[in-house]
């Protein structure tokens, strides 16, 4: 009787050792969750599975499930701290060292005659450029201030007293006007007999003026327009307001010569 029992004691844990193993390759052949839980799962990219810490799961033989094991809270990132503020200065020095060669290149394109491309001769060029600018600008200045002091017109309103008595004789109105080196005259006198253009020229070369274009139109019945161009030489020292004087006196003996009776 005993020797039949433990043969069947021995056949039930024989059984129950076959299905206990059985049970334990169901298990572990499952996946890690249910089937409800595997519907209801977002599906989740390779890229982000690999990034994803292992987890570790817990084998309950009460309910035959598994279960995740509490994972370790995450550890906090780096807070935007040193580095952040390290790389943004970074960024802001390269962008400033950009900004200071594109100005160099566009200075370079602007200053003539420059050989060298480094930043200390570019500089150095850029200064005497500047000067040069400068001095041509206060030259070109002046030049215009003389020019304006220079033009001067007489008119018979501006004449004098003891010509103004010269009954129903109008004065010569003469105009000149200096640009450099050249002198613009222009004369408006009354037709007269004996007048000629040669004397007046020879006159301007008498004052070391070289004569290089002149003209002589009819303006009106009794009018003429002279207009002479002439280069100063280098003897001629003589102010405008003394050139036009004496034109205007040579044109004024002219007239009382052929006027005088006598």
């Amino acid at each position: 009787m005993e020797q039949s029992y433990s043969w069947e004691n021995w056949a039930l844990d024989k059984e129950m050792g076959e299905d206990e193993e059985e049970f334990l390759r169901d298990i572990l052949s499952k996946p890690a969750f249910s089937s409800e839980s595997e519907s209801q799962a977002p599906v989740v990219s390779c890229s982000a599975k690999s990034k994803r810490a292992p987890m570790t799961y817990i084998l309950s033989f009460d309910n035959s499930t598994i279960t995740p094991a509490p994972s370790s809270p995450p550890t906090l990132e780096a807070q935007p701290g040193k580095r952040a503020k390290r790389a943004s200065h970074i960024m802001a020095e390269r962008k400033r060292r950009q900004q200071l060669t594109q100005s160099f290149i566009a200075l370079s394109a602007t200053i003539p005659g420059l050989n060298k491309k480094d930043k200390s001769s570019m500089l150095g060029k850029a200064i005497d450029y500047v000067k040069q600018l400068q001095e041509r600008v206060t030259e070109l200045e002046q030049r215009k201030k003389r020019g304006k002091e220079s033009m001067i017109i007489l008119k018979k309103s501006e004449a004098n007293s003891e010509d103004c008595c010269r009954a129903n004789k109008m004065l010569p109105d003469v105009e000149a006007r200096v640009t450099e080196n050249e002198v613009l005259i222009e004369i408006h006198c009354e037709k007269e007999d004996g007048l000629e253009l040669i004397k007046i020229l020879d006159h301007l070369e008498n004052l070391h003026l070289c004569v290089t274009a002149s003209s002589v139109l009819p303006f009106g019945n009794s009018t003429l327009s002279i207009t002479i161009i002439a280069q100063m030489g280098d003897a001629y020292k003589m102010k405008v307001n003394d050139l036009v004087k004496k034109l205007r006196q040579v044109l004024l003996n002219h007239t009382n010569v052929n006027t005088n009776p006598y």
